[in-house]
């Protein structure tokens, strides 16, 4: 398993990743004093698809969507570039071993889709599809010593810009009038002063 963040914290968070069992910890570091604003899904998903060309590797994960934009992209863009089979939204995953397959389960509004795809593939997970283990002491030792590989990440030009971000307008909040058969009177009354009946 590899480990990779686009940000600036430098190796905290992949430490901990080594402590849970990762193989190996790949650091694509902005730039000192870079911009992290110009860090949209399409510089992001370019800058792990130049590292994960030089990889070898069965299964790449992603998070359904990053935790600040939302935007849903960065994993099925890397899919793209790199011409490998995608599913999105996958909450369970079955190997198996004997063919080499995976089955993988992608939640719908109504039951659920399985596919059937042979790795190299991307999915992007749903949370609560794991329970990651936790660190034994002796791991988080270990983790400190681990070497980690730092590639130098460039964003592009992004098409995407956010230009404004605001609350929607508030509402005013409903009233309770009552429960039951005892309330209809009084609902009545409202709905004619509304002149809806």
């Amino acid at each position: 398993m590899i480990a990779k963040r686009v940000r600036h914290d430098r190796f905290g968070r992949i430490v901990t990743d080594y402590t849970m069992f990762v193989d190996e910890g790949v650091l694509l570091e902005i730039a000192e004093g870079g911009d992290e604003e110009a860090w949209g899904p399409k510089s992001t998903a370019a800058a792990l698809v130049q590292a994960l060309k030089e990889m070898e590797f069965d299964l790449i994960f992603f998070g359904l969507e990053s935790g600040d934009a939302q935007h849903h992209q960065v994993g099925l863009a890397v899919a793209e570039h790199l011409g490998l089979p995608a599913v999105d939204g996958v909450k369970k995953i079955e190997f198996q071993d004997q063919e080499g397959k995976i089955l993988v389960h992608r939640g719908m509004e109504i039951g659920e889709e399985v596919y059937e795809l042979k790795p190299p593939a991307v999915l992007t997970l749903v949370d609560g599809i794991n329970r990651p283990r936790h660190p034994s002491l002796r791991g988080i030792m270990l983790a400190k010593r681990k070497e980690i590989k730092t590639v130098k990440a460039v964003p592009r030009e992004e098409p995407l810009r956010l230009v404004q971000l605001r609350k929607p307008p508030e509402r005013a909040g409903g009233e309770i009038i009552g429960e039951g058969k005892a309330a209809v009177p009084k609902l009545l009354e409202k709905l004619r002063a509304a002149g809806l009946v």
